[in-house]
């Protein structure tokens, strides 16, 4: 039960840094646990903030020091309204970086949180256009194009809305529907989808 826990309170960390939880427990034949004194019991050097600013607009990183031993990875969220939007593995994007930090006789792996009110207003319904970006990025960055990729991403961030936004990435790469992808794969390969 205690794994489960900690699951729980690492899935809805962000509500908890931005205090937009209700009372949360669990509780298995007799035995409960309240995932809110869970977090109360988080050493609160184990979280910071820090804001910043990319062209003109206000962003807050939540760095967590996660204790968790079933979290494995080092990860970077993407948060709107209060929910986690998309994560990036970091250690997939920073070399050197493959198992958990130590901090004396324990071990844990860093979780950052960004948020702010242009992601807020930025997020569609369908909450995809962070994983766009990111899709539209790695293409850039495969094919030998960093600097596309980074004037991309930052065109996007300082847009205005959403139909704005996927029309600079629209500007960098082709985007397809699922229905076209399909239609493509079963064309070339023969497989129908």
């Amino acid at each position: 039960m205690q794994t489960i826990a900690r699951d729980i309170l690492n899935h809805c960390f962000i509500y908890f840094v931005t205090e937009q939880v209700p009372k949360i427990v669990i509780s298995d034949e007799g035995d409960t646990i309240s995932i809110n004194q869970m977090y109360d019991n988080i050493g609160k050097e184990n979280i910071s903030e820090e804001k910043f600013t990319i062209n003109e607009t206000d962003f807050k990183l939540v760095h967590f020091k996660n204790y968790n031993p079933n979290s494995n990875a080092h990860k970077l969220n993407l948060c709107a309204n209060e929910r986690s939007v998309t994560s990036v593995n970091l250690q997939k994007m920073l070399t050197g970086v493959n198992s958990k930090f130590s901090s004396g006789s324990s071990e844990f792996v860093y979780v950052g949180y960004i948020t702010s009110k242009y992601l807020d207003d930025n997020v569609n319904i369908d909450r995809n256009v962070f994983n766009l970006i990111g899709i539209a990025s790695r293409t850039l960055k495969e094919n030998g194009m960093t600097e596309e990729s980074k004037e991309m991403s930052s065109r996007v961030f300082a847009s205005g809305s959403y139909e704005e936004a996927l029309s600079i990435i629209g500007e960098y790469v082709n985007i397809t529907s699922a229905e076209e992808l399909n239609e493509d794969i079963e064309e070339k390969f023969g497989i129908e989808t």
